[in-house]
């Protein structure tokens, strides 16, 4: 019986020491708002609604822009250069795709630096610039074999359309 007196004790302790409070303020609640409304921006953009999306994915990126949130702004960037290039307007989709690169690059998260390079991997393979598609491949190939295994498995399924691609020129 004595264990869990320490456990109730430590339990409580930990629950003193939380803070919910931080879930709720507003600075949170705005940083979570902006994630959603960039992943409904997301479906939109998938859905085919490209000038929705664009706007939905603005107004995320304006809250992460206030809030100074850059993961969040590299974020929102790039899902709006990746709709961007689905609109077919490619200097404003790559515009975008390199400014998130850089805001990731600048605080070191690779897990997002491998999702932009994968898109401006995309990007080139969307404009049949292979060679640029494939460096680009290669870098987050190279980032991705330093993370888990499911980012070497996106890298795959990336090559093989390049593949695909490239033997249909």
């Amino acid at each position: 019986m004595g264990n869990y007196r320490y456990a109730i004790r430590y339990s409580n302790k930990a629950r003193k020491k939380s803070n919910p409070k931080y879930l709720f303020d507003d600075k949170n609640r705005r940083r979570r708002f902006s994630y959603a409304l960039g992943e409904f921006g997301v479906a939109c953009r998938e859905l085919g609604k490209y000038d929705v999306a664009s706007k939905i994915i603005t107004k995320a990126l304006e809250i992460a822009r206030e809030l100074e949130d850059k993961p969040n702004k590299a974020v929102q960037k790039r899902d709006l250069g990746l709709t961007y290039l689905a609109m077919g307007n490619y200097d404003q989709a790559l515009n975008y795709l390199c400014e998130s690169q850089t805001i990731l690059q600048d605080i070191c998260f690779p897990e997002e630096q491998f999702r932009t390079f994968i898109a401006i991997s995309q990007f080139y393979l969307k404009l049949s610039d292979y060679n640029k598609s494939l460096l680009y491949y290669e870098i987050a190939k190279d980032i991705a074999s330093k993370l888990s295994p499911i980012f070497q498995i996106k890298c795959d399924g990336l090559k093989l359309q390049i593949d695909r691609e490239m033997s249909a020129q």
